[in-house]
């Protein structure tokens, strides 16, 4: 079943039609569009290409045929979208540029890529305008501007910036580049097209300090025809409305240098300025307050005060449900698991517990680590201590990642601790095989894993073999010992850690400056065997693990955290990296990946002083 919607900027329009199992990005990002009952109008298609992988094309460019995992394809076709609708507008300017709409007038933010448009556009919104677009706005003849209203993207490099951001936080998806997709706030009047009251061009400069500037009209035309993206379209290529423009709203050249200049410039201009600037008289009043309050920002490095409106306001302090008082009182065995955003793992994980493995839990506590306790799933976890005995909630903001499972093993009050994926169940009879194992070996330090049972509930994966590929150390294999759940545990190289388990007392830990995630599997491995232990693979200890996420998911994955944490566990285990790096520089290219991994070293450096 394939599905189309369609796409308006100004005049043009195109098209993008995709199979049924998009539909969940596309309602959420774009909007779902109806059923294909025909053939799909000219513009984007999107063809499935086996299990998770789609193929685009696009009718503009014929040359034009990519391959992509599930989860680059939305990126990929926003990418898409803004050329062939640029291509097709021929009724007014279209300028690179991010856009929001405040007090009846339009807020323009041009300038070339990089230059921190959509950063400033969207503390704006955080700050209380429309948003119209953070890529491309058309200038009508009238001086309105309409944005083409896509979704947000992010890069990751300010990624955790972006995170800090309430209407960011609560609607992005994460693409396997490691870019945010954020979908826009709803739209409403306030986002229809408005006459352009303010043009700010940002400049990132290390040296120079911050500073706004008014610029002369013939400045300002030369600016935004550099930022005019269909100018052969137009008979004049677009000089006369750029005119109209400039002599009609104040064009402002905002230089900046770090991330708290620019939220100071979103918040005052929202604080009460940006309607005096909208009028042209008065933004030279408008630009010295502004550069005042530039002038009083701490020096860069300096942590800014706690009453400071420009790391207080407007955003309000989190308030996170609390966590349930930790026992008093000693159990066998604690199953802990973090989670990010995922309710309905925990629930039916949790559950699927209670009613298969109910006589193990006697002696028993479930730990629940909210990796995201200001999110729409924290208050519905929290309330899971009303209806399960034995449940703890336990929230953690100050971190997030691989190493979040840390807290599962500090806040055990069991002797023994299995901590597993949220989206984790377990096979009959795998929790008491596990149970039995510690009791007839109390005094174990070894890490004990089991087999991976996929969806057909019969095929397995004992174990990891540590062979790179896409971007990770490790690929799944099964030893047939492991197809027997009476069998003997077997020691295996490495696994996947969607189940693990451990003496609370003997537990080594993972490394405190893991961030992100990724780079865990086969590290924590090394480092048992690097202690004179083991890792076992039970095989009755059999787990399902649900790998599909149609909905996506709400946490950033990024390449630079999971490279990074590959340097610091091969750092702190002395193991050499040049296979990893390697690997990297084949799998992502040299153009992404030297960058990361210079950024890697410096920040081991920085961290834990390697060299």
């Amino acid at each position: 079943m394939m599905f189309q919607t369609s796409l308006r900027f100004g005049s043009s329009e195109t098209s993008v039609s995709y199979p049924a199992a998009l539909r969940p990005e596309f309602t959420a990002l774009i909007g779902a569009g109806d059923r294909l009952t025909g053939p799909p109008a000219s513009g984007i298609r999107i063809a499935a290409d086996g299990a998770n992988h789609f193929v685009l094309t696009c009718d503009r460019i014929p040359e034009f045929r990519e391959r992509l995992a599930r989860a680059d394809v939305l990126r990929f076709t926003l990418d898409l979208i803004v050329p062939d609708l640029i291509d097709g507008l021929d009724d007014r300017v279209a300028i690179h540029a991010a856009s929001v709409a405040y007090d009846g007038k339009a807020v323009l933010i041009a300038g070339k890529s990089g230059a921190g448009k959509s950063t400033l556009a969207a503390w704006l919104v955080e700050c209380g305008c429309a948003y119209l677009s953070d890529e491309a706005a058309a200038l009508a003849a009238d001086n309105r501007i309409e944005g083409l209203r896509r979704p947000l993207i992010v890069k990751p490099d300010v990624v955790d910036l972006a995170l800090g951001l309430n209407w960011i936080a609560a609607s992005y998806r994460v693409a396997e580049s490691g870019n945010l997709i954020v979908a826009p706030p709803p739209a409403d009047v306030r986002a229809e097209p408005a006459p352009c009251g303010l043009v700010i061009v940002p400049e990132f400069s290390r040296e120079a300090p911050a500073r706004l500037k008014l610029l002369s009209a013939a400045r300002a035309a030369t600016l935004l025809m550099s930022c005019n993206l269909n100018a052969r379209n137009l008979d004049d290529h677009g000089l006369d409305s750029i005119l109209t423009l400039v002599r009609s709203a104040p064009v402002v050249q905002f230089r900046y240098s770090r991330q708290a200049e620019i939220e100071a410039v979103a918040q005052k201009l929202v604080a009460g300025l940006c309607p005096q600037t909208l009028e042209p008289m008065a933004a030279e009043d408008f630009l010295g307050a502004l550069n005042a309050v530039l002038e009083a920002l701490p020096p860069a490095g300096t942590a800014l005060p706690a009453n400071d409106p420009v790391k207080s306001a407007p955003m309000a302090t989190p308030s996170y449900p609390a966590a349930t008082p930790k026992r008093t009182e000693p159990v066998k065995l604690t199953i802990g698991m973090a989670t990010y955003d995922d309710y309905d793992g925990v629930y039916f994980s949790i559950q699927a517990l209670r009613l298969q493995h109910a006589d193990c839990l006697v002696d028993a506590e479930i730990v629940v680590v909210d990796n995201n306790p200001g999110g729409s799933a924290a208050q519905p976890l929290k309330n899971l201590e009303h209806y399960v005995p034995n449940y703890r909630y336990v929230p953690v903001a100050d971190r997030s990642g691989t190493a979040v499972r840390e807290q599962v093993f500090q806040e055990a009050a069991g002797r023994l601790v299995l901590c597993m994926d949220c989206h984790v169940l377990l096979m009959p009879g795998a929790l008491k095989a596990l149970i039995d194992y510690f009791d007839a070996n109390p005094h174990t330090d070894d890490l004990l894993q089991g087999p991976l049972v996929y969806d057909d509930l019969r095929t397995r994966s004992s174990h990891w073999v540590p062979v790179w590929g896409e971007g990770m150390l490790g690929q799944w294999r099964n030893d047939e010992r492991a197809d027997d759940p009476n069998g003997e545990p077997f020691e295996i190289p490495m696994q996947g850690l969607g189940l693990f388990a451990a003496r609370r007392e003997s537990w080594l830990g993972f490394n405190p400056a893991f961030r992100g995630f990724g780079g865990e599997e086969g590290y924590l491995h090394e480092k048992y065997r690097k202690a004179g232990r083991k890792t076992l693979c039970i095989p009755a200890l059999g787990w399902v693990h649900r790998f599909e996420r149609p909905m996506g998911v709400n946490y950033a994955n990024r390449w630079e955290d999971r490279i990074f944490n590959y340097l610091c566990g091969f750092h702190e285990l002395g193991m050499p990296s040049w296979e990893m790096e390697e690997h990297f520089v084949s799998f992502l290219g040299q153009e992404t990946a030297l960058p990361l991994l210079a950024s890697a070293r410096r920040m081991l450096f920085e961290n834990i002083g390697a060299k």
